[in-house]
């Protein structure tokens, strides 16, 4: 978990970007997954997920309806779009922290 030495992150950011506090979205998410779907939540989505959770305009945007497909809401929001594919890029390092935090402390496991 080097990225917290290796540049600077103004307090507010450092403390969002906690991986403790990723790991508990993640948890969050994976549970809603399994309530839902009655599976697993894909890896590939945990990027996806903490993207939208951290960034309000688009976690306001989100349907309330459950079978609403997620390329329809992306498809809505045009304007979202490139916003949300750089942030999603720029997450990756940090939900893999956060991701490593969880499986050590045993918050989350990885099915095969």
């Amino acid at each position: 978990m080097s990225r917290r030495n290796t540049r600077y992150e103004p307090p507010e950011v450092a403390a969002l970007l906690n991986p403790a506090f990723i790991a508990l979205l993640l948890l969050r998410a994976a549970t809603a997954c399994a309530g839902e779907t009655g599976s697993a939540l894909p890896l590939i989505y945990a990027p996806i997920t903490v993207a939208i959770s951290a960034y309000p305009e688009a976690r306001n945007t989100l349907s309330y309806r459950i079978n609403t497909p997620f390329i329809v809401w992306v498809e809505r929001l045009a304007h979202l779009r490139a916003i949300l594919q750089s942030r999603i890029q720029e997450f990756v390092p940090v939900v893999n922290e956060g991701i490593l935090f969880a499986l050590a402390y045993e918050l989350l496991t990885l099915d095969s």
